[in-house]
């Protein structure tokens, strides 16, 4: 939505072939070239908003390129000292937060979602607010936390049960669907990734443009190749990438998709030559280097099996390379995004109900009716801290009494079938699990599933596959139970680490954030960290 009159009068009268030429032409310079020929004549208007509308338009119209995000910060150097403004400077951080998340640079992304969040929260925009909120489950995506990422979605859904916010937001509609069938592929809830794969398809074909249509034929795809449709998902997934060249993130993602469909159906040709298409696409774009490194391993790991030591040498050459790339960038985007982010809407939610509970207390009790209100609920709070004193306890005692040592068993199926692995891959390794937990490989703060893929001579995909099937829980989940149940052991055994502040206590377990570490603590054990040391202190007296 335009931002004033002027700025609307300026779209209406904008040189329509200038316009359809920035959206459509295919040749990079001559798209630059009327661009900037186009901002020029609008900077003689002295029009900011018109100007900062323009340069909207050109930052959409060169979307996933850093000229995008080139244009989303001039819209911030010309708008941000205007105040009281409901667009702008809002509009240009969360453009340029969206344009740095298709371009791979994820923290920068959300710094300036928080920056425009901070707006927007302030002017109670609830659209633009989900609209940050569907970018931070997409950061979670890229963490990881794909069960988390999935609630996001979930709730965002909601929002469009309302016909009317399905026909006002038609876009952000779509793009939330498709948001949440490529979750439920994620999580392998495949019915319902099918059902809104559907449902975006039908809804995209209705649109003029076809918005998203493509995406929603990856989404389907995916779908069909967990429930092991390969030829009807490799159909799929070609059909949207003819629609589609440009956005080389989406195209490597499918390409690697699609290699392994072929892998799938035994065809190594096919498998090989979409493996190196990804390559091809790094040498040219360099945001696609986490899809390169997938890539890598793969090749990797088939030219092991064939035995071909000159590939082999080629690509561990190559899988080095993009691996210096990834370790120079940020880390700790998820804990930034709880700390940043999720906590800080969690406190003002509690202010909120503190306050709505203040005003219905002021309103409809007496001195006396407040006072056997607290009475009641007095006595509850003893009956609830005696009933979890005891519970804890009880918690406290089982843990004295395990002996687990930070290492877990591997619960082997004789049908290996639903893994889709060789079962000389899995017990391969599940082997090579056993090693890393014995060695403590999980006490690396910077871990990820991809280095420990890495580290295993295996892929991402086939190790969460295989701790989530044989260990039945997600990775994340799978490494910080090991931490957590090593901290336990040596807290037990070594009084000294008892006098370690929790922030210590987390850095020893592998932990960056000592909330985190205080939840998985709790979430593994039922006690908190503190109350564990506690115990173990009074139990030393005692004896």
């Amino acid at each position: 939505m335009l931002a004033s009159a002027n700025s609307l009068a300026m779209s209406t009268q904008m040189d329509k072939n200038s316009k359809a030429a920035i959206t459509e032409e295919t040749d990079i310079e001559k798209r630059k070239r009327l661009a900037n020929q186009y901002i020029q004549s609008i900077k003689s208007k002295q029009d900011t908003i018109a100007l900062a509308d323009a340069y909207l338009f050109l930052s959409e119209a060169f979307s996933h390129s850093t000229k995008a995000v080139s244009y989303a910060d001039s819209i911030i150097q010309l708008t941000k000292h205007l105040k009281d403004n409901p667009t702008y400077p809002a509009e240009g951080y969360l453009q340029k937060g969206i344009q740095l998340y298709y371009t791979a640079n994820y923290d920068s992304a959300l710094k300036n979602y928080l920056l425009a969040d901070a707006y927007y929260k302030n002017e109670k925009n609830e659209l633009k607010q989900l609209i940050i909120k569907h970018y931070i489950g997409l950061l979670k995506n890229n963490t990881n936390e794909r069960d988390e990422a999935l609630l996001i979605f979930k709730e965002n859904i909601k929002f469009f049960d309302s016909e009317e916010n399905r026909r006002q937001h038609k876009r952000q509609y779509l793009k939330s669907l498709y948001a949440l069938a490529t979750a439920y592929v994620f999580s392998k809830e495949l019915d319902s990734a099918v059902y809104f794969s559907k449902t975006g398809i039908n809804e995209s074909l209705q649109q003029t443009d076809r918005y998203l249509y493509p995406h929603f034929l990856f989404a389907y795809g995916g779908a069909l190749f967990w429930q092991k449709h390969y030829k009807a998902s490799i159909d799929s997934f070609a059909k949207g990438l003819s629609l589609i060249p440009n956005k080389k993130i989406s195209v490597c993602m499918v390409y690697i998709n699609i290699s392994t469909a072929y892998d799938s159906l035994g065809n190594q040709s096919k498998t090989f030559e979409y493996l190196h298409k990804v390559d091809s696409i790094y040498h040219e774009e360099p945001q696609v280097v986490l899809q390169a490194e997938e890539a890598y391993q793969t090749l990797l790991k088939k030219y092991q099996q064939s035995g071909n030591t000159k590939k082999q040498l080629e690509i561990i050459n190559k899988l080095l390379a993009v691996e210096r790339v990834i370790k120079k960038r940020p880390k700790n985007l998820s804990r930034k995004i709880v700390e940043h982010y999720e906590t800080p809407r969690l406190l003002e939610e509690k202010e909120r109900l503190i306050s709505v509970l203040k005003k219905e207390n002021d309103r409809s009790m007496t001195y006396i009716a407040i006072s056997g209100t607290m009475g009641v609920a007095l006595f509850l709070l003893f009956i609830r801290y005696y009933q979890r004193d005891k519970r804890n306890k009880r918690r406290f005692e089982e843990l004295m009494q395990t002996t687990n040592t930070g290492t877990t068993q591997n619960t082997i199926n004789p049908d290996q079938s639903v893994l889709d692995i060789s079962e000389t891959v899995v017990k391969d390794v599940l082997h090579k699990l056993r090693k890393f937990e014995q060695d403590k490989g999980f006490l690396d703060p910077g871990l990820t599933a991809v280095q420990l893929a890495a580290h295993l001579d295996t892929n991402s995909k086939y190790l969460t596959k295989i701790i989530k099937y044989h260990k039945k829980q997600s990775f994340i989940y799978y490494i910080n139970n090991l931490r957590i149940d090593t901290i336990v052991v040596q807290l037990k055994e070594n009084p000294k680490l008892r006098n370690y502040t929790l922030k210590a206590l987390a850095e020893e377990a592998g932990f960056n954030s000592t909330d985190v570490f205080s939840k998985y603590f709790n979430k593994r054990t039922g006690i908190s960290p503190s109350y564990f040391i506690k115990q173990l202190r009074t139990a030393k007296k005692i004896s």
